[in-house]
């Protein structure tokens, strides 16, 4: 072999090898940084993108047309949600009505359907999914929905303690906030009780109770997803709903829906 052909070839042979050394340079630069993530919560190292709160009222009980359509619309919500999106849930406690945590605090990891093969793992993704983000909001969600009826129901005081605890931090008001309050609206506590007296609201607004139950929900967008029940005080339900949706308003509150849930409860 002469040494013009060996040098051709060599030369061939170092432009090809320089060739994969800037394409696999261009890989890597290009290539994403690694996510960081909470090994518990799934939310990324600088917080969740949005976040949506849900308020379960359990003072009462559910009947199982009712379970069901819950179910079903929280699932739904899940369906929806894209990645980084943190769901909360909380219930309403007439021990702790004031100062409620959340039962369960999760970010979605993503649609394993939709990820990035390049940098990411479909078979990682869709076990985080169902293991550490569907079925822990199942199994609480399941606790919450039996029957565990109470003496009072500070809705009031609930929807204000995860305003202050959940949505008013700094690192959190800048990202989306919903707030979901599931609940026959019937308040009852020492405040204020619709067993007592009927939902109005501008008498309650010139009241000294109305300065305590002052959240800030400025921001924050709002569902109420109202629980049917046979009860006289709740009427066909219209009275409660615009006395929180005046409340939750006045405090800057954005409530843009207002739906009434399947079944009709004891």
């Amino acid at each position: 072999m002469s040494a013009g052909k060996l040098s051709n070839k060599t030369i061939a042979g170092g432009a090809m090898i320089a060739g994969v050394i800037v394409v696999l340079l261009v890989f890597v630069l290009l290539k994403p940084p690694s996510v960081e993530r909470d090994p518990k919560t799934l939310c990324r190292s600088e917080g969740p993108s949005a976040i949506t709160a849900i308020l379960l009222d359990r003072t009462d009980s559910f009947m199982p047309t009712t379970k069901s359509d819950l179910e079903t619309r929280i699932w739904n919500l899940l369906d929806e949600i894209e990645e980084n999106h943190e769901i909360s849930l909380f219930a309403v406690d007439p021990e702790h009505g004031g100062s409620l945590d959340p039962i369960i605090k999760v970010c979605s990891p993503g649609d394993p359907k939709n990820v990035d093969h390049l940098t990411q793992s479909e078979a990682i993704i869709r076990r985080n999914w169902q293991q550490k983000f569907r079925t822990p909001l199942e199994e609480e969600l399941g606790k919450l929905l039996t029957n565990k009826e109470a003496k009072s129901s500070p809705i009031m005081e609930s929807v204000q303690s995860v305003a202050i605890k959940h949505f008013q931090s700094t690192k959190r008001r800048d990202v989306p906030r919903r707030l979901i309050v599931v609940s026959d609206l019937l308040q009852n506590s020492d405040a204020i009780s619709f067993y007592k007296d009927e939902p109005d609201f501008q008498r309650f607004h010139g009241s000294p109770q109305a300065r305590g139950l002052n959240p800030d929900l400025r921001g924050v967008e709002i569902e109420l997803w109202l629980i049917q029940r046979k009860q006289r005080q709740q009427g066909d339900g219209e009275a409660v709903l615009q006395f929180f949706r005046s409340w939750l308003a006045e405090h800057g509150g954005r409530v843009r829906a207002s739906v009434r849930t399947s079944g009709i409860n004891n």
